[in-house]
This record gives structure tokens, sequence and C-alpha cells, in this order.
């Protein structure tokens, strides 16, 4: 059944579906089965599947298009292994780059082949206008560099889980339930080591980049976010 014939408040919201598609298609084409620990690796898989859509065309634009910060963040890109690990060096750039296009690409003039959900691991592809795409990325990467001091920073190094409370070895977690509810206070228990001060690299992204391990994050502040909601909590 395609979106368009799902009533309003049903339509599938493909690009979340994207990953799942990507693993339940492979897993066809490479066997007829899959084994529990390879389910297993599949649901704790942290590559980024929209970076295949998007990173080889946004690296060519900016070395043809950009300054020498564009380049320089283009660098970066090329050499991310296009995953969400603590040490993934791009991540960051790219999520923040993919949230400056938006889902429709509205913030950079649109996508040169729209998403189309019959066909949800090739689109959408493509840039209307790559200066807007490159410039996009060159904004990204002036902020990475005034609040990091450089394009070169570990997923895991602004991703971090908060810090336990002393004693108890469970952290303040704040639930933000649905609209019409009130925000509430969540313990959740942690697995960390007994200081209650430090704070601990997290991994996956968020479902629009199109992870497996989907991770909700807080907004940044002084470059930090934090897990909120996914399969992030155990």
């Amino acid at each position: 059944m395609l979106s368009e014939e799902l009533p309003e408040k049903l339509t599938l919201q493909v690009t979340r579906c994207r990953p799942l598609a990507s693993v339940v298609f492979s897993a066809a084409a490479e066997r007829p089965s899959m084994l529990q620990q390879d389910m297993k690796a599949c649901k704790l898989d942290t590559r980024c599947e929209l970076a295949d859509q998007f990173v080889d065309d946004l690296v060519a634009a900016a070395r043809a298009h950009g300054g020498a910060r564009a380049k320089a963040a283009a660098a970066v890109l090329e050499r991310w292994d296009r995953r969400a690990d603590a040490d993934s060096v791009g991540t960051l750039m790219f999520l923040h780059w993919a949230t400056a296009a938006g889902a429709t690409g509205s913030g950079i003039g649109g996508f040169a082949v729209p998403l189309d959900d019959r066909r949800p691991l090739e689109t959408p592809r493509g840039f209307t206008d790559p200066v807007r795409a490159v410039a996009a990325l060159e904004d990204v990467a002036a902020e990475m560099e005034r609040t990091y001091g450089t394009l070169e920073v570990k997923w895991g190094d602004a991703l971090r889980f908060p810090p336990v409370r002393a004693n108890t070895g469970v952290s303040r977690l704040r639930c933000l339930r649905a609209p019409h509810q009130s925000r509430c206070w969540q313990d959740v228990r942690r697995l960390s080591s007994a200081d209650g001060g430090t704070t601990l690299p997290g991994n996956g992204a968020p479902g629009a980049l199109g992870a497996i391990r989907t991770i909700g994050n807080s907004s940044f502040r002084d470059g930090i976010t934090e897990p909120i909601h996914g399969d992030t909590w155990l």
C-alpha cells in the first residue's frame, strides 16, 4: 500500500523506513534466511543510509563550487565511514548539513530527484541548486570551527550520555511526553562506572539519517547533545 492510499493521519514517512528496507532487501539478496546473530548485527548497525544518497554529490559540488572551508569539510565527509559510531568523524557534520537541508531539501533549494516512496533506497538524490547545498555545508563547517575549533569531531564527543547520579547508578533523563502532556523526569538505569560526574560517548543516529540503531537526541547546547529516546537506553 502506498502512502497516498492511506488516511492522512496514517501517512507513512518512508524516510524513516529506509534503513529497515535496506536490511530486508540486502538480506533477501544475500541469503534466504538470517541467523539470530545476523539479525542482531543488523539491529545494532549504525550505518547512515542517507549518506549514500548525498555524500558523493555533496563532496563533488563542494570541490566545484566551494571555497577553502567547504573543500576542507568535503574532505572530512569523503573520509567518513558513513556510520554513527562513537569514533566516527563526519557524522556530526552530515547531521547538521542534513538538518539545514530539511526533509524535502527546501533549505538548499530542493533535491534534483525528490523522495519517491516507490523507490525508498534511491530517492531523494542530488541537488537542484548545488551552490546552495555547498553554502549550507560551509555554514555548518564555520559553526563547527567556532564551537569545537576543528572539523574533525568524533560523534561520541558530541553525543554524550549524561552523568550518573552519585551512589545510585541512575541517570536523570528528561522525558518529553506527547504534546498534550506535561514534561516529566524519568530515572533511567545506566550501564556506567561509579563515577557520578562522567559523561560517556553515545552512538547511533536520528532516524532521518537512516541508521538502524536509531536514537533521538536533544537540542545541542555548547556543542553537546544527549540521547533522549530510541534504542539507546537498556
